[in-house]
């Protein structure tokens, strides 16, 4: 519960899997203590597709995220969980430890300042 997997292939289809993307849907507070957990636990997350408005070049030119809530959202929850040829079964058993581990940490409130700035 709080985790979207990747989609399956479709049926007859097989999946690249060149990134394995879950989405916390308790949004950035939640993915950001899966980040810190995570890391802190020797797990290699990435966050991937960050979207234009969010890079200080188009935020100094105007741009902004209002009109892009599906991307906001994305940006929100994205985390890649790595995956790679010569991972082990006991590697993603690791992985998916962690990851059980850092959905059910008690997250801090977010301050007024980090409310508004996001």
């Amino acid at each position: 519960p709080g985790l979207r997997l990747p989609e399956p292939a479709p049926p007859g289809g097989r999946h690249a899997y060149h990134l394995f993307v879950v989405r916390f849907e308790e949004g950035s507070a939640r993915r950001r203590a899966a980040y810190d957990h995570l890391h802190a636990g020797g797990v290699g997350v990435q966050l991937h597709y960050i979207p234009i408005p969010v890079h200080g070049l188009y935020r100094s030119l105007g741009y902004t995220m209002n009109a892009l809530p599906e991307a906001q959202a994305y940006y929100e929850q994205a985390l890649s969980l790595p995956v790679f040829p010569s991972m082990s079964g006991q590697d993603c058993e690791r992985v998916a430890r962690v990851v059980r581990e850092a959905l059910e940490l008690e997250l801090e409130p977010a301050s007024p300042a980090l409310r508004e700035a996001s």
